[in-house]
């Protein structure tokens, strides 16, 4: 054992005895209080396949299983429930995986949607914005102070607005009269 079954044996906190299984028959081994009650207990337990750590109270502390003692008979019915195991982990990963899928995808066409919707909006929202820089644009007078900052606004929209506003005809003072 190599000192592994010691090494448990002394972990916190400490049992006052260790019901074990040694070929076959269970044994309770008490732990006395020599110095060397760790290696006594061990050289008592030599051969076990399994090792109960119980404290004063009785209550199970630990167990501890040696997987070199275990006969190929047992070793082979758990090789069986290992594979039932993984088995079953693998389909519950897969079903997680497809559960996680739908929802990311179902969440990803709501954000396209509301991405959608909102440009749309954005869209309108600016082309009515537009029309109505572009009524109090041909609204003011030539010599209206608000005129440039108008102007700058219709630039910063596009070269060809800002174009069209210079190209039209400013009106005449006082109507065209003289």
């Amino acid at each position: 054992m190599n000192g592994e079954l010691r090494t448990w044996l002394k972990r916190e906190p400490h049992p006052v005895r260790v019901r074990a299984l040694i070929n076959g028959d269970e044994r309770t081994v008490r732990i006395g209080d020599s110095r060397s009650r760790w290696r006594d207990a061990e050289d008592a337990l030599n051969g076990a396949t399994r090792a109960e750590a119980i404290d004063a109270d009785g209550e199970l502390l630990r167990i501890w299983e040696n997987e070199r003692n275990v006969s190929s008979v047992e070793r082979g019915a758990d090789a069986g429930q290992l594979v039932e195991l993984a088995r079953l982990l693998n389909e519950a990963a897969d079903m997680s995986v497809q559960r996680h899928g739908d929802a990311y995808r179902l969440a990803y066409e709501q954000q396209a949607m509301l991405v959608k919707v909102l440009s749309e909006r954005l869209q309108a929202l600016e082309a009515a914005w537009h029309r109505l820089l572009m009524s109090q644009a041909e609204a003011m007078q030539p010599d209206d102070p608000n005129l440039p900052l108008v102007m700058g606004v219709l630039g910063q929209l596009g070269s060809a607005v800002a174009g069209s506003m210079a190209a039209q005809p400013k009106p005449k003072p006082n109507g065209g009269k003289t």
